[in-house]
């Protein structure tokens, strides 16, 4: 049994942190029907269900492989896009990790559907005409969209800027034309108040779905990106988009168009 397995691993490795957090999800948390995401070394990201209980294998072929615990599993390729929350998962370098997110979950679900071809998940029904494609992004997602954007309106992207060192922002850009610099901040939750930034000695753009607070006057330096500009952009440039994106677009269409045959 897992117990009897678990207790004797225990007395090996016990003192090995990784393997413990590993082993404890994979052998009592997963369950039948469960939804694991993968990644492999050329970087293509599978979606697959479980379809089983935890089995130990002692055959030759799973012992020189160093993979004793096992779940029988059908995966589908997705790519080498996924979810901006699955992206980081596979980043923290745990094993194994549980993502406790709704609109990951959301888009698994979906996902899975759409590859396997059949309705196995109820999940239609969670995205429809007018679903807040905003309120299901991760703020990776947003700042990936609004990236684009400003590339779209002319600016390229400094890559070292993105290490997060730099206060107030996420990121750098410069005008390709005029070689101006600029800075940009993203909110996916948060209120952003556009007068903080008017004494800062570059330009600025804002963008927070949530909306914008203050006195919101015409700033020299700031520009404030509105919902419907990043709507349209994201309806205009589909091919551009992310996973979640594509999939969350496919389904307001199929919403409503099966909303007008009723």
């Amino acid at each position: 049994s897992k117990e009897d397995y678990w207790e004797k691993a225990k007395a090996i490795y016990s003192k090995n942190a990784r393997w413990v957090r590993a082993a404890t999800p994979f052998l009592f948390q997963m369950k039948e029907n469960d939804l694991v995401w993968m990644k492999d070394f050329a970087g293509i990201y599978y979606l697959g269900r479980i379809e089983s209980d935890w089995e130990y294998r002692d055959e030759p072929a799973y012992l020189q492989a160093e993979m004793v615990n096992v779940r029988k599993c059908s995966f589908y390729k997705v790519g080498l896009d996924a979810p901006g929350g699955v992206m980081q998962g596979f980043r923290t370098g745990n094993i194994v990790q549980k993502i406790n997110d709704y609109p990951i979950h959301l888009f698994s679900r979906i996902a899975y559907n759409r590859l396997s071809g059949e309705e196995f998940y109820d999940a239609k029904g969670e995205i429809g005409e007018s679903a807040d494609l905003f309120r299901l992004l991760t703020d990776e997602e947003l700042e990936d969209l609004v990236a684009l954007y400003l590339q779209k309106k002319g600016y390229c992207i400094i890559p070292s800027s993105l290490a997060g060192d730099i206060p107030l922002f996420k990121f750098q850009i410069v005008q390709s034309s005029t070689g101006e610099r600029a800075f940009v901040q993203v909110s996916g939750n948060a209120v952003l108040n556009p007068g903080i930034y008017t004494h800062f000695p570059y330009k600025v753009f804002l963008f927070s779905p949530a909306g914008y607070s203050g006195s919101f006057g015409t700033f020299k330096n700031v520009v404030a990106l509105k919902r419907d500009e990043i709507e349209d952009f994201i309806k205009s440039y589909q091919s551009l988009m992310s996973f979640s994106v594509r999939l969350f677009l496919d389904c307001t269409k199929e919403s409503a168009a099966a909303k007008k045959s009723i």
